[in-house]
């Protein structure tokens, strides 16, 4: 049989806060991009961290890497839904998977000085082999004298719905390298609270009227609670350029693997 020359696209690059997994997963990604004639990733933080495991793994020169951003379409409505005053049920929302470093157990913990009546919820299901994460959480938050709820798997229908009504979302991931998560907020028009780090500076830094960075978790929490209109994107504040959509994400990868000579 013969080879084909390729391009590659990688997401979640390995990173020591992988734990156990991380030295098993740098020598897979490095085996991955050997095999590539180009490389795309989602952030240059991404390529930061590719870099890293092609110094301490690879071979000979790596591959060209092309930044395309996960794309973040447009919202197709705007403002909270007639009547919920910015936030029809006043929790806290994660969006995402459940697994360690997500962010739930830190949002948690965040949350501790709040009024015991504002849930948390885990809009997902926990990863295979996460599932005890779940009781932790529970725990948790019943310590507090709170609930906490996990909807498990949902639909994209669902899942708009969500975002469309969900009080204030959160996203404290504690090692993220592109998050289609904080994408999936922004292109619902909602402007989510997250915390610092090498991603989340390379998208304000593109779009600050996106999200909120939040160094003190807990205040930006609070503050969204007492204003839950500042957790939505208004219309005009609205920049495509900043953001490409699925369309412009496209055409900036087939112009990657046309730069490598394989379309």
């Amino acid at each position: 049989m013969g080879t084909r020359p390729l391009s590659v696209t990688l997401h979640d690059l390995p990173q020591p806060s992988d734990g156990a997994s991380f030295e098993r997963r740098r020598q897979g990604y490095a085996r991955v991009v050997a095999g590539a004639r180009g490389v795309q990733v989602s952030s240059e933080h991404e390529r930061g961290l590719l870099e890293q495991v092609w110094g301490a793994c690879g071979d000979g020169a790596m591959p060209p890497v092309a930044v395309v951003p996960l794309p973040v379409d447009r919202p197709t409505r705007w403002g909270p839904p007639a009547g919920a005053q910015g936030s029809t049920d006043g929790a806290v929302v994660v969006l995402g998977f459940v697994y360690p470093g997500k962010g739930h157990a830190e949002t948690l913990a965040a949350m501790a000085s709040l009024s015991t009546g504002v849930p948390l919820v885990a809009v997902g299901a926990p990863s295979d082999g996460h599932e005890d994460l779940l009781t932790e959480l529970a725990d948790e938050a019943a310590a507090q004298g709170r609930s906490f709820v996990c909807t498990g798997y949902v639909t994209d229908e669902d899942l708009e719905r969500w975002t469309a009504r969900a009080g204030i979302p959160v996203s404290a991931h504690t090692h993220i390298s592109a998050s289609g998560s904080i994408n999936r907020w922004i292109s619902a028009a909602r402007r989510p609270i997250v915390t610092p780090g090498a991603y989340v500076g390379e998208l304000h830094r593109r779009a600050p009227w996106a999200v909120t960075v939040a160094a003190d978790l807990p205040a930006a929490i609070g503050a969204a609670l007492h204003d839950p209109t500042s957790t939505w994107i208004r219309e005009a504040e609205w920049d495509g350029a900043a953001l490409p959509d699925t369309g412009t994400a496209a055409a900036m990868q087939l112009a990657a693997i046309e730069a490598i000579g394989l379309a």
